[in-house]
């Protein structure tokens, strides 16, 4: 009957939504990696005086689905370090907690000195974050320069990002942050899922290469680059956006040459035309005899 027919009908797109928030939720398991990430947080006291104190704020985040137990450990190589607290906790899932290190410049350090201090959370998952402590003076000069960004995407959600298409699809875009003065101290993403490609020490004047994936139903994230400075330089993309290559780009600005030489090449035949058109125009006519004699 047409109710029976109605009903399943109903039945099958309930059905087919079930399927979709399943598929999306797998994907959201694949993109957010079960890992656990230590960031600096931009608070941290990274750029301090001789006879002063330096905190260095860590950032632990358990993105695994299952408690983790961890232990913290720091070193530094010019031996500041006095104090790690905590020293160890049990991070619950998707939890931050922050770990505080606090180093004791002596008074005597020369200006301008740099101590690699590194930090260690150890269990299931052991994960290591370098940062450098520089010593600086109140004339020092002053980084009010963000932090250099680059991006490019990965792979993106060609006709795949509507409500109904996008789940199990992923986009994904790569960033690239550079600070030639005091050096990038972290990149982070809104929403979370951005993961670090390469060791880094925060306060390095490399390049920090990073890589953010999602699925297709979350098209939209900013990505923010900080340095020691606590400048920062925020890129909001979206997936769904045009958006061109460098090898589109290039191709681009060839047809853009090729078609101003067309409309030159264009514009010179036409007026060379029109030139020996007057030319042939501007002839003298000789006439016989016998031609006069046939006009009259």
């Amino acid at each position: 009957s047409l109710e029976n027919d109605v009903e399943l009908l109903d039945d099958q797109e309930d059905a087919e939504i079930d399927t979709t928030e399943v598929k999306d939720t797998k994907v959201s398991e694949r993109v957010i990696e079960s890992v656990l990430t230590v960031n600096i947080s931009p608070q941290s006291r990274l750029m301090t005086s001789p006879g002063t104190t330096a905190m260095i704020y860590f950032e632990v985040t358990n993105l695994r689905y299952t408690t983790l137990f961890m232990n913290f450990q720091a070193v530094d190589e010019h031996r500041f370090l006095r104090t790690i607290n905590p020293p160890q906790a049990n991070l619950g899932p998707g939890q931050t907690l922050v770990v505080t290190v606090v180093l004791q410049i002596p008074p005597t350090v020369e200006v301008g000195l740099r101590d690699r201090v590194t930090f260690t959370a150890n269990g299931i998952v052991n994960v290591v974050q370098s940062v450098y402590v520089t010593v600086s003076s109140a004339t020092s000069t002053q980084d009010s320069s963000a932090p250099w960004m680059y991006w490019t995407y990965g792979s993106r959600c060609e006709w795949r990002s509507s409500p109904g298409n996008c789940a199990g699809h992923v986009w994904s875009v790569e960033v690239s942050a550079q600070d030639w003065e005091t050096g990038v101290l972290r990149i982070q993403s809104q929403p979370r899922g951005l993961l670090y490609r390469n060791q880094f020490t925060a306060g390095t004047r490399d390049p920090v290469l990073a890589t953010y994936s999602a699925s297709c139903c979350q098209p939209r994230v900013t990505i923010t680059a900080f340095d020691l400075a606590n400048n920062q330089k925020s890129i909001s993309l979206d997936v769904r956006d045009i958006w061109l290559s460098e090898a589109a780009i290039a191709a681009v600005v060839l047809g853009c040459i090729l078609l101003i030489i067309l409309i030159v090449l264009l514009i010179f035949l036409c007026r060379w035309c029109y030139q020996r058109k007057r030319a042939s125009r501007d002839l003298p006519v000789y006439r016989t005899e016998r031609t006069r004699m046939e006009q009259r």
